[in-house]
């Protein structure tokens, strides 16, 4: 048995501050996927040395996190001396009770009981799900390598099948220990490592977060085969998932809230998807069954819980429910992700498909010829590999992200909702028609959103800023006519040597015939025409 003082001291010695605060998290880019073996393992090499794990660990499991770091692969054998799998090794009776109970406690106190937190007001029994976070005192920020401690001991932790399942008392112990301070540090660290102060921690934290919500594939991730084989949600782990609701549902949700400031590339829009593909319909059914049980037990249900499914909890299942609010100090309220954070959701949908819209596209040929063909038979076969995958990556997760938040198919993402970004040179690909083709409103659609009833932002007030020629087609204006003018009117910018149209519109004088597209100007333009005809005829 190795003696827990030694351990003590491991734990402080190993404590570097981190050497990638700022850094935004680096991965080999998709277009450098031609160079040879070893240009990519420079690459690596250059990225986060913090962070080398954030590709292969979703493949290669606990291998990926002790391969370079000598610090994990003695905190693995720490794991496996005071931790060991099996009821057998944790039982009451064995003398390594007091040695597993020690070792946990201090994991939490050097790990996890940096900051003391606190849920509104510091007088209240209980408090809100929904409540926001703070830190008591001055806040210490977790750094990279306690973050990638942290995923190795949770793996480890669940990938002994008997502790989630919760088939032997000693797991109780194990959990009980671990669950509120986990808790804690989850809710003060999305809301101080936010992607736009600290990017390279939030994804790494999201990572350990996954890795808790998925203890049927901490069991692959911990054994020696790779790639480690996926599996998903099962019956089997109905009461972890009630003894973690707030997990599912709270902690999930504040990651969608951040996940509106993500830069999104194909990592972030892979852990994007893979996050979402951990709610699988039978654990929705199991969530919706616990909102419609602490529906039913709120004094004061919300209004949407008259439409949820009646609860079929069975008493075992329903004790562990509100066993959980009682340990967490949480009220009774039902914490649903489609109706507490659908909005955030579409939100994030919003900026899926502006990315994949906005992700440039390679195009070749003649310039005018392209501008006036209306399909360009070279666009797209000319997409590139990596363009294929980032839009095949970004499309998977806008799917998982209707399905898991109950998205309905007839939202769509109007093109008004973002601001136009600067560009440096003018592009065909704005001009393509299809491009508008998921962009169009019916009239029911544009009724909706003139009262309020359809907003795809939380922004109060969202305008259109930009050239007026690239502006979203209104109802005012037939599409075919302004597809047309705006061709015609690059033509002539282009023949005439006059800038392109773009946001900068101190840059001089450019041609717009849009305003010819209009259904009032194309009425009085056929009026005059008509009188002119005959008048002269």
């Amino acid at each position: 048995m190795v003696p827990i003082q030694s351990y003590f001291l491991f734990s402080f010695l190993r404590y570097p501050v981190s050497t990638s605060k700022l850094k935004r998290p680096t991965a080999v880019s998709t277009g450098n996927l031609s160079t040879s073996p070893s240009s990519s393992r420079q690459a690596l090499s250059t990225s986060s040395n913090n962070y080398w794990w954030r590709s292969s660990f979703p493949t290669e499991g606990i291998e990926s996190l002790t391969r370079r770091h000598a610090y994990n692969v003695l905190l693995l054998a720490y794991l496996d001396a005071f931790l060991p799998h099996g009821p057998e090794k944790l039982s009451f009776k064995s003398g390594r009770k007091q040695s597993m109970e020690l070792f946990l406690n201090l994991l939490v106190e050097v790990w996890l009981h940096q900051n003391q937190v606190t849920y509104g007001s510091t007088d209240a029994i209980q408090h809100h799900p929904l409540t926001l976070v703070k830190a008591v005192d001055q806040l210490t920020p977790h750094t990279d390598d306690l973050l990638c401690s942290l995923l190795l001991t949770v793996v480890h932790v669940l990938a002994d099948p008997h502790i989630p399942l919760l088939v032997h008392p000693s797991t109780h112990v194990v959990l009980k220990t671990l669950q509120k301070p986990l808790y804690d540090f989850f809710q003060i660290g999305f809301a101080r490592s936010t992607p736009a102060s600290n990017p390279t921690s939030f994804c790494m934290l999201v990572d350990v977060l996954l890795a808790y919500l998925q203890p049927w594939q901490c069991v692959h991730w911990a054994s020696k085969a790779t790639p480690s084989p996926t599996s998903t949600y099962s019956s089997a782990y109905a009461i972890y998932v009630l003894a973690n609701y707030h997990f599912y549902t709270t902690l999930f949700g504040v990651f969608i809230v951040n996940a509106r400031e993500l830069e999104w590339d194909i990592a972030t829009g892979q852990m994007l998807e893979r996050a979402l593909s951990i709610y699988t319909p039978e654990l929705l059914a199991l969530l919706s069954q616990a909102h419609a049980f602490l529906a039913s037990q709120s004094t004061s249900p919300p209004a949407a819980s008259s439409t949820s499914p009646p609860s079929t909890l069975s008493a075992a299942e329903s004790n562990v429910l509100i066993r959980h609010l009682s340990e967490f100090g949480l009220t009774a309220y039902p914490v649903s992700l489609s109706q507490d954070f659908r909005r955030n959701a579409e939100h994030v949908l919003d900026k899926l498909q502006y990315a994949r819209d906005s992700h440039p596209k390679q195009s070749t040929g003649l310039f005018l010829s392209s501008v006036f063909s209306n399909s360009s038979s070279v666009s797209p076969s000319a997409t590139s590999a990596s363009d294929t995958s980032f839009d095949a990556t970004l499309d998977r997760a806008s799917t998982r992200l209707r399905i898991v938040f109950d998205i309905p198919t007839t939202y769509v993402v109007p093109a008004s909702s973002f601001q136009t970004p600067l560009v440096s040179s003018f592009s065909l690909a704005a001009l393509d028609a299809a491009r508008d083709e998921q962009n169009q409103l019916t009239p029911e659609g544009r009724a909706q959103i003139r009262h309020g009833k359809r907003l795809s932002s939380v922004d109060t007030a969202v305008q259109y800023r930009g050239d007026p020629m690239f502006k979203p087609i209104s109802s005012y204006e037939i599409p075919s006519l302004v597809r047309f003018w705006c061709k015609v009117s690059v033509a002539v910018n282009t023949m005439l040597e006059l800038h392109q149209p773009n946001t900068d519109s101190s840059e001089g004088f450019c041609v717009n015939l849009r305003f010819l597209a209009a259904k009032s100007n194309v009425l009085w333009l056929t009026i005059a025409i008509a009188l002119t005809y005959a008048l002269l005829w």
